[in-house]
């Protein structure tokens, strides 16, 4: 179930998220998403206002009443005309608790916005929960490989039997960094190269760049 995004944004951004938060929940088959009818006749039920501010207990109580067994509640603020702040997450309603690695925070510019919401809408959200990670382990599986959840020591060598990621590996991990962990909004160094000069994603936006130096490294290896 995934209740109205949040925040001071105007309502047409907040509707944006929404949908894209649906969009990106569909795409992950392991959950399917409650018909926002089905939503809106408890909230009528329960006396809320549609335009109330709702709180995470008063989701957690209305996600109850539907059955469901999480929810997706979001926000969306600003501070100024030129910067968003986007928090979205997924609720576990037989606990209670926010699902660890679903407490996703972005920061992003007004003229990305649309190109950010469409990441989402394309991604396969909250896919991390498909993963073999636990509590314990220093790495998860994600992107179809082995990754560690701390960037690698500056002029460390890679470990034995570790390697950097694909371009390709590493845009993914740049999508599902909040399941992930540790990572920074600066470039990430990939092994692919063009024309000589290496690849990387820069963390903020996921989008592709030449890495001259100073980049960030996390290590990965191929699924057993």
């Amino acid at each position: 179930m995934v209740f109205e995004t949040q925040g001071t944004t105007d309502a047409a951004k907040r509707e944006e998220v929404k949908t894209a938060l649906i969009k990106g929940i569909e795409n992950n088959q392991k959950y399917s998403v409650m018909s926002n009818s089905d939503l809106m006749q408890v909230i009528k039920q329960q006396g809320f206002q549609t335009g109330d501010a709702f709180s995470d207990s008063q989701a957690i109580e209305v996600g109850r009443l539907t059955q469901a067994r999480y929810i997706c509640v979001s926000s969306l603020n600003t501070s100024n005309e030129y910067e968003y702040r986007l928090v979205y997450k997924l609720i576990d309603l037989e606990t209670g608790e926010t699902m660890e690695g679903t407490n996703v925070r972005e920061k992003f510019r007004d003229i990305d916005f649309y190109t950010f919401v469409d990441k989402i809408a394309e991604s396969k959200l909250f896919a991390e929960n498909n993963s073999k990670s636990d509590d314990n382990s220093t790495t998860v599986f994600v992107c179809g490989c082995e990754i560690q959840k701390q960037d690698l020591p500056k002029d460390a060598r890679i470990p034995f039997g570790w390697r950097l990621p694909t371009l390709k590996e590493l845009k993914c991990m740049c999508e599902n960094k909040g399941s992930i962990g540790g990572f920074n909004f600066g470039k990430y160094l990939s092994s692919t190269k063009k024309d000589g000069d290496s690849k990387g994603i820069n963390f903020q936006f996921c989008d592709e760049v030449f890495v001259m130096g100073g980049a960030s490294v996390r290590v990965v290896r191929s699924q057993k």
